[in-house]
């Protein structure tokens, strides 16, 4: 289920939204209260995003989470 298109979507969107805003990931797990490996798991595939944690990885970020949800979602089931 880690590897179905619309999640491997979202990882990609989760990792380019950090990029974007200039973090690490060491940064962002830092901001989030998590460990940096929460935030490589995350972003390989090794481990499911919460919606908490997509919530506030979008805030961190400074990115809407309703965009990003728009571009998954045009990502054929």
């Amino acid at each position: 289920m880690l590897y179905q298109a619309r999640y491997v979507k979202l990882r990609d969107e989760l990792a380019q939204m950090r990029l974007q805003a200039g973090m690490t990931q060491s940064e962002l797990a830092r901001r989030m209260g998590k460990a940096q490996s929460f935030v490589s798991k995350v972003e390989t595939g090794e481990r499911y995003v919460e919606v908490l944690d997509f919530l506030r990885w979008c805030e961190m970020s400074g990115t809407d989470a309703g965009l990003v949800l728009q571009r998954v979602k045009e990502v054929p089931a």
